[in-house]
């Protein structure tokens, strides 16, 4: 477990703690690129994990004890917003606010039918292969559920989670 108390990393709160949790590996280059300018000039070279813990402001984390929070990032995190209010898919502006709004409008929402059948890999996605959580990915949200999206939407998610167009592991 790692405390911090007032004024460590810019911390305005009393106490704080990062739960009881190993988190997440991931690759520095998604923290260097994620971390607005001020908190990348504070950033050490270093294995960084990931805090999915919604109660907690903290994102990634060392065990040095360096620690970026919400406020020190560029984009919302999912696991960190409210539920209802989250960004779906950076690339391309979704949200659930957007798509809910679009479901009780027209019944359905066509945001995963619009990113699974761009060209080319999002960076969004790529950061989930090279995570190993492809099963987050819109592709995957497309195979488990075939009956529910274009002949073309199918056909481009199995390309891409399993054809040539697949991203490298870190």
């Amino acid at each position: 477990m790692l405390l911090l108390r007032s004024g460590q990393h810019g911390f305005n709160v009393r106490m704080f703690r990062v739960q009881d949790t190993k988190g997440s590996p991931v690759d520095e280059l998604t923290v260097k690129a994620l971390l607005k300018e001020f908190a990348l000039r504070r950033c050490v070279p270093g294995e960084h994990r990931f805090c999915a813990n919604s109660v907690c402001d903290v994102v990634y984390f060392d065990a040095a004890g360096q620690t970026f929070t919400t406020a020190d990032l560029r984009v919302p995190v999912w696991q960190k917003q409210p539920v209802g209010a989250r960004t779906v898919c950076y690339c391309f502006g979704e949200n659930e606010t957007d798509i809910e709004a679009e479901i009780q409008r027209i019944g359905t929402s066509r945001a995963v039918e619009v990113v699974v059948n761009r060209s080319g890999e999002s960076a969004g996605y790529q950061a989930l292969v090279r995570m190993g959580m492809e099963d987050m990915a819109f592709e995957a949200v497309v195979l488990r559920h075939p009956d529910l999206f274009s002949p073309q939407a199918v056909a481009r998610s199995k390309e891409r989670l399993h054809g040539r167009t697949r991203a490298p592991k870190a």
